[in-house]
């Protein structure tokens, strides 16, 4: 449980309730993406990994902000801070020498942060098409089901990155108008 109801945010939310927002939007958005992989069969490769190993990943504070009042509610919010190295370009919570597990090598990633979500199942829209906006990998592996995909099933269960960006920045732009490396972010 959050115990935080007395701080409050930029915009008057208090903090529980920011990430309550968060939280809310990202089961949102996974329920979205569990409908599409259920309809396609299109799936992360398992143990991949590739997402978080690209050394230049940018990310808002307000999308760590669940996991760091976790951290800080059982207990584990200073051994973690410690632990973060700002300038190392790989995110912290990527255990790259595990072996991988259902949720692949993240170990947080039920709490893992909006660009951890977005990364391989968005739909990009534009005037003249809808298309799926994924990885290189997933892009290979799937290629012939990928390519026989209507704009309607990516459209139905996918978010519009775009659309899905302003949103999530809605929540408090103050804590989502820069995008810093990850590891910054999560600081």
């Amino acid at each position: 449980p959050i115990h935080r109801q007395e701080n409050t945010g930029v915009a008057g939310m208090s903090l529980i309730e920011l990430v309550s927002e968060v939280d809310s939007f990202f089961a949102e958005i996974d329920k979205g993406i569990a409908a599409f992989q259920r309809s396609t069969a299109i799936r992360c490769i398992f143990g991949c990994g590739k997402c978080c190993e690209y050394p230049r990943i940018k990310a808002s504070i307000l999308e760590f902000l669940p996991i760091a009042c976790r951290l800080w509610d059982n207990g584990r919010s200073e051994e973690v801070y410690c632990s973060i190295r700002p300038h190392h370009t790989i995110c912290t919570f990527y255990d790259g020498n595990d072996l991988p597990s259902a949720t692949g090598r993240c170990t947080i990633y039920e709490q893992r942060g909006l660009i951890c979500r977005a990364f391989g199942f968005m739909a990009l829209c534009d005037k003249a098409a809808t298309q799926l906006s994924t990885c290189k990998v997933i892009k290979h592996e799937y290629a012939e089901t990928i390519a026989q995909l209507s704009q309607s099933v990516i459209a139905s269960h996918l978010p519009d990155i775009s659309k899905m960006r302003a949103r999530f920045n809605a929540i408090e732009p103050s804590l989502t108008n820069h995008k810093l490396p990850i590891n910054q972010a999560i600081k």
